[in-house]
């Protein structure tokens, strides 16, 4: 039925107009208009009772608000003089600061005029103080005078008599002092009289001649560190005979060149200590910059002098010539040592030594050179400069360009050594009975160990990686060709001890000791370059250098197993019969023949005994971790051959012959994981799991190994499971081919 007006107009749509009572044309449209009448009726109702219950709280709010007019003329009348009385009070308050402004203003004028009375003062007093301590010939108070007037500058401009008369004075006792002090500071330096130097460069200062003075106190010291060089390298000059005789006769010293290079280095060190407070109270703060940079220059001097006599006493670039020239006729193949290896420890590390402490003498100038600028608020004149640094200090200065040459020779006299010494310990090589490995391991060792102390002794991080390199170059090339050819050698019956086999294993051994002291060596050097080395990219090189170690390591173990797989190829025909045992064993028992199995095993035993006798040769002559590994890679063998034969079986029972061996092997191979990185129980997953199928006692119970969980862990693919339930005997191929897997 359509709608009418009514149903649109809805429940709560006001009462109908006449007109919409003319369209009603049928009783039901009279009832929809009636029923909404009354409805609309009733909510008029409701509202008005709501309406009614709130009329007391209705009045109550009119009352209220009717007396709010009321309440706020009391508000409005103090309102109006709280505003009188702030702009009475802020009227007041901007009178007082104008007073207050003009008093500060008076008070300013009170001040300054005080200074200028004080200064006049002042003056007074340094034209006579000046006057008496120029007749007394206290030259410091008459400087103090003449820098206190010299501070005081245009301050006493207001009196022109006055400012004529004692500037006059004054100019004339600043130029007469000033010659003075010029005068005796000359004659101190001809007598060489340190007091009167040291107090007559410090009166440059309070005369305005800062830089000046600061100058010739550095030239000062400068003359203190050449006395002390000129001596060390006359030390060093003397015949070794005559030094001894002097020695003997004075009770001297005789220096060699690292002790001479570190006396130089504590000396101008020691000045640089005692003398940095004294320069910054009367030069002024960042003042002992100029010296340190003076001090840097003559140490230059004596130190690439002390350098330079070293490299021609021991003859260095004679022995790199020598050594090139060695290498040339090598390569001709009628090479012959131009220098014994041994004759070269004592250089090299003497050489070491000289770095190290020229290392610790130029951080130290340069952190003390730094702390100073920084102190002072300072920075570099040329901080973008390629020779200055944020020490101020030169760059790169001589003494560091001679070091770094003479490091380069140091790398090349360290690579001869190290390659020589290599090759007289292959040379050497000796094998004795109670030895499982030969002597040429332990003796290359100690040589790849003595250069990495050296180098690290050096405290360069440029020299320590480049060793480090060649390290990693020789036991590379160089070592592992030796072993191979070792190995190539004792197989073919050449070895110490004749027999190809046991030779064999001699070498194999020396690889994997050469292994382990390879990872020794990268912990070693791990350990002590975190103490020498803090900066982040010389920490970021040396890691970068010692992981080259870890990948030298990997290599010497690959070359390791893929030797001990050809031993383990040399016993696989001795291993097919033990196999063949199994294959001829009935696995398909009654009750008797599993009791008579349980008392008489006839296939582990026979396997472990046969086993024994094989292994038995390989354990006397094998390290523990070579032995560990052929028997790990022949369990693997055995593993994979008891698979095959086992597919060509039936069973009703086989877990406990399968744990018996297992229990064995890992009781003979207890470290094979080290080695290999996969253990005993590893290798005979796959029939571990093939036996727990065999074990089962209802087709329907493989499915609790087949969830989920179980299927990423299960090692059989599901026609590999099949294959096995077919072994069992009393398992139906309709059942096992019904198995959703």
């Amino acid at each position: 039925m359509e709608a009418g007006p009514a149903s649109k107009m809805g429940t709560n749509a006001k009462l109908p107009v006449l007109k919409d009572l003319y369209m009603v044309t049928d009783i039901e449209q009279a009832r929809a208009l009636l029923e909404a009448t009354l409805d609309q009726e009733k909510q008029i109702h409701t509202d008005l009772e709501n309406i009614l219950l709130n009329a007391e709280e209705v009045e109550s709010t009119l009352a209220t608000v009717e007396e709010i007019p009321i309440r706020i003329k009391p508000v409005q009348k103090e309102t109006t003089r709280l505003l009188s009385t702030i702009s009475n009070t802020c009227s007041l308050a901007n009178a007082v600061s104008a007073k207050i402004r003009d008093l500060d203003s008076t008070r300013e004028r009170i001040q300054l005029t005080m200074n200028k009375l004080h200064d006049i003062i002042d003056v007074k007093n340094c034209v006579s103080g000046v006057e008496d301590a120029m007749a007394k010939e206290d030259y410091e108070t008459a400087a103090s005078h003449i820098g206190r007037y010299l501070t005081i500058g245009n301050a006493v401009a207001l009196s022109s008599v006055l400012e004529e008369t004692a500037s006059n004075q004054l100019k004339t006792a600043e130029n007469k002092l000033k010659e003075i002090v010029k005068q005796k500071l000359e004659q101190a330096i001809r007598a060489d009289d340190q007091p009167n130097i040291i107090r007559f460069c410090l009166l440059y200062a309070p005369l305005g001649l800062k830089e000046e003075g600061l100058t010739r106190y550095s030239h000062y010291l400068r003359k203190l560190v050449s006395t002390e060089a000129d001596y060390i390298i006359k030390n060093l000059l003397r015949p070794k005979a005559t030094v001894a005789q002097n020695i003997e006769a004075s009770g001297g010293e005789q220096l060699s060149y690292a002790d001479g290079l570190a006396r130089l280095y504590e000396f101008i060190a020691g000045i640089i200590d005692e003398q940095q407070s004294l320069v910054e109270e009367h030069f002024g703060p960042g003042s002992m910059v100029v010296v340190i940079k003076n001090l840097q220059q003559q140490c230059d001097v004596h130190s690439t002098k002390i350098l330079s006599l070293f490299s021609q006493d021991t003859n260095m670039l004679k022995m790199i010539d020598d050594i090139v020239r060695s290498e040339r006729r090598e390569r001709r193949s009628d090479a012959r040592d131009a220098i014994d290896p041994r004759d070269l420890a004592g250089l090299l590390d003497t050489i070491a030594i000289l770095n190290h402490r020229t290392e610790v003498y130029d951080r130290f100038i340069r952190t003390r050179a730094r702390l100073c600028l920084e102190n002072a608020g300072q920075t570099p004149k040329h901080p973008g400069h390629p020779s200055s640094m944020q020490d101020g200090l030169i760059h790169c200065s001589e003494l560091n360009r001679s070091m770094q040459e003479m490091m380069g020779h140091y790398i090349k006299l360290e690579e001869y050594y190290m390659i020589q010494s290599v090759k007289k310990a292959v040379a050497m090589d000796s094998h004795s009975q109670e030895s499982i490995t030969t002597t040429m391991v332990d003796y290359v060792f100690f040589v790849l160990q003595s250069c990495t102390q050296r180098a690290l002794s050096t405290h360069n991080v440029n020299s320590m990686c480049a060793i480090v390199n060649m390290i990693n170059t020789t036991l590379n090339i160089d070592y592992k060709e030796v072993l191979q050819t070792m190995l190539a050698e004792y197989s073919a019956g050449k070895g110490p001890t004749g027999d190809h086999r046991t030779d064999y294993m001699i070498v194999l051994n020396n690889i994997e000791v050469s292994c382990e002291y390879i990872l020794k060596l990268k912990a070693n050097l791990e350990a002590e370059e975190s103490n020498i080395f803090t900066d982040p990219v010389e920490k970021e090189k040396m890691k970068s250098c010692i992981h080259d170690l870890l990948e030298t390591s990997r290599n010497y173990k690959q070359l390791l197993h893929n030797n001990l797989e050809q031993v383990a190829q040399t016993i696989t025909p001795s291993i097919r019969p033990l196999i063949e045992i199994f294959s001829a064993v009935n696995y398909q028992l009654n009750e008797a023949e599993y009791a008579e199995y349980e008392i008489n095993d006839p296939f582990v035993y026979k396997i472990t005994a046969g086993l024994d006798n094989l292994f038995a040769p390989f354990k006397m002559h094998l390290t523990e971790g070579n032995y560990d590994g052929l028997v790990h890679i022949v369990i693997h063998d055995i593993a994979t051959r008891l698979e095959k034969a086992l597919f060509q079986k039936r069973f009703n029972q086989f877990d406990k012959d399968l744990r018996r061996l297992v229990s064995y092997f890992t009781s003979v191979a207890h470290n094979a994981a080290k080695l290999t990185g996969t253990t005993v129980r590893g290798e005979f997953a796959r029939l571990s799991q093939i036996a727990s199928l065999l074990n089962l006692e209802k087709v329907s119970e493989v499915m609790e190994y087949w969830d989920e969980n179980a299927r990423l862990q299960l090692r059989l693919t599901p026609g590999e499971v099949r294959k096995v339930l077919a072994r069992r005997v009393e398992f139906r191929a309709e059942d096992i081919a019904r198995l959703k897997l």
